[in-house]
């Protein structure tokens, strides 16, 4: 009788110990969770931040970035002075665009990303939006207000029953938009990175590692004479060690347009390929961004 009272005492030591670990891991869940949101800091952007931080053209859209999301940060990341002076992480707010913008700058193929041999194992990657904030911030720096495409190509071509190629049509749809909505507009900028793999698509220059650029015009509208022109300064204005010229495209197996009929003063960029880092692609647009500048002078 006695064996019996002790078993079923036990069973019951055992059963409200599982309850107790079981209602402890889900308080201890609920307040790990608190504790992140209330580590959320106020998005604010910055070039330098985005750099480290390897953010995504989708974790680009969330308000802040958790302390989870630390751990899939590189070494590099953790060590580096911003953090270590101000413990805290920055996000990244793709909303604050410049209300009187004088270069707007999209990506028609917007999930065009670069090497992130470090971060691909946690689903993060750098894309040519990344690239289009940097050169948004280089710019800004100069004093040049700035419009980047914030909106999704792909959600564009989801909801129009559109496939990847027809992404041409979706960045004109934002384009004409933005034309209409901002008359201040000057310069327009489709920037976008290579397939060519790195040895064709980099340089060093005094020690340093560049993603080379690539000027794309179409030829196949009328009165393409402006855009031809625009892209020839430019590059003219471009260390020929870092250009890979312009490629003038014509013909029934190209686009041949490229949306570049729609106004004068566009441009089709190409900084990189798909093996270059983003901090090649950084270096690249400091120059580009001076280069801007200086032609935005002479307008």
């Amino acid at each position: 009788m006695r064996k019996r009272f002790v078993t079923k005492k036990r069973k019951k030591f055992k059963i409200k110990m599982i309850l107790f670990i079981a209602t402890f891991l889900v308080s201890f869940y609920y307040i790990f969770n608190l504790l992140i949101n209330v580590m959320l800091i106020e998005p604010i952007i910055n070039s330098d931040t985005i750099l480290k931080m390897g953010l995504s053209n989708t974790t680009i859209k969330y308000k802040a970035i958790s302390p989870r999301d630390l751990l899939y940060l590189s070494t590099d990341m953790l060590l580096g002075n911003e953090v270590k002076e101000t413990q805290k992480v920055q996000a990244i707010d793709t909303s604050k665009n410049d209300k009187s913008p004088v270069v707007y700058i999209y990506n028609t193929h917007d999930t065009e990303s670069y090497a992130s041999h470090l971060l691909e194992a946690y689903n993060i990657s750098f894309t040519v939006k990344t690239a289009s904030f940097i050169l948004r911030d280089n710019l800004r720096e100069y004093g040049i207000p700035c419009f980047v495409e914030t909106e999704s190509m792909q959600g564009y071509l989801h909801n129009n029953n559109l496939k990847y190629k027809d992404s041409y049509k979706a960045s004109r749809f934002y384009l004409q938009k933005r034309i209409e909505e901002y008359p201040s507009i000057k310069l327009f900028i489709d920037l976008h990175r290579d397939s060519a793999r790195k040895s064709a698509t980099t340089v060093e220059i005094d020690g340093k590692s560049y993603a080379k650029v690539l000027f794309v015009v179409g030829l196949d509208y009328p009165n393409n004479e402006s855009n031809v022109l625009l892209a020839e300064k430019l590059n003219s204005m471009v260390d020929a060690r870092l250009t890979r010229g312009i490629s003038r495209k014509t013909g029934n197996k190209v686009n041949g347009i490229y949306n570049q009929d729609v106004t004068n003063n566009i441009i089709l960029l190409e900084v990189g390929g798909q093996d270059n880092t983003i901090e090649e692609v950084n270096n690249t647009l400091k120059k580009i961004s001076l280069i801007l500048f200086n032609y935005m002078e002479s307008m």
